[in-house]
């Protein structure tokens, strides 16, 4: 059995130091290139942190290729120059990038929720219907959940027929998609599902000021959860 040493906690943001941890273990061959990480119940044992500070840690060591979750089976280490894991992880570590998105986003989509709702066609509600469908179906899949959670998104700004706000929202496709791996967690998971659903009920009644206002709430508890990471 490895030893891991214990770091302390007390100073720094509590799922960054947990990445620090990830990051310097497996860079020491604590876990090599291929071998699967403590689970996240062991990691938030060990630590002494929440369950959710791991799992949004290992979440960012995904989502910049240092981890593979791969379903049913736990986390391993992919090849990864080290080198290049601190400027991948420059837009994680950077909250001000982080806000701007979710800022660009709550004055996009809330306004298009809005307008859409008088236009929106039934081949396009159909759809949402699809994606939210798949989501529900795999919350405990994160590579499926995220990429219906996307195409969700997507679908209302398709339905605005407007080109330059898909444009828009094409530029910061990838962002967008860093962004939702950090914040799937069993929290996240279930808090999207629900705002989701509320915004498909209020879109299929054609009340754009309801769709609005739940796509506001939902950018909203974002913007707060990354201010307490």
């Amino acid at each position: 059995m490895v030893v891991i040493q214990v770091i302390d906690f007390k100073h720094k943001n509590i799922t960054n130091q947990v990445v620090d941890y990830l990051r310097k273990n497996i860079e020491d061959g604590v876990w090599g290139i291929g071998e699967k990480i403590d689970s996240e119940h062991d990691l938030s044992s060990t630590l002494n942190v929440s369950r959710a500070s791991v799992r949004f840690a290992i979440q960012q060591l995904i989502a910049v290729g240092v981890l593979q979750s791969i379903q049913g089976k736990g986390t391993y280490v992919q090849m990864l120059p080290f080198e290049e894991i601190e400027k991948r992880l420059h837009n994680f570590y950077s909250k001000s990038e982080l806000n701007d998105l979710l800022e660009f986003r709550r004055i996009i989509e809330v306004e298009s929720c809005r307008l859409v709702a008088k236009r929106i066609t039934a081949e396009s509600l159909h759809q949402l219907e699809k994606y939210l469908d798949n989501m529900q179906s795999n919350a405990d899949n994160s590579k499926i959940f995220i990429e219906n959670d996307m195409k969700f998104h997507r679908e209302i700004m398709k339905a605005m027929n407007n080109r330059l706000i898909l444009q828009s929202m094409d530029c910061v496709d990838a962002e967008m998609k860093r962004q939702q791996v950090l914040f799937n967690t069993a929290t996240g998971v279930q808090s999207a599902l629900i705002y989701h659903s509320e915004i498909l009920e209020a879109l299929k009644k054609a009340d754009g000021e309801r769709a609005a206002a739940v796509m506001a709430q939902h950018i909203d508890t974002l913007i707060e959860w990354q201010k307490s990471m």
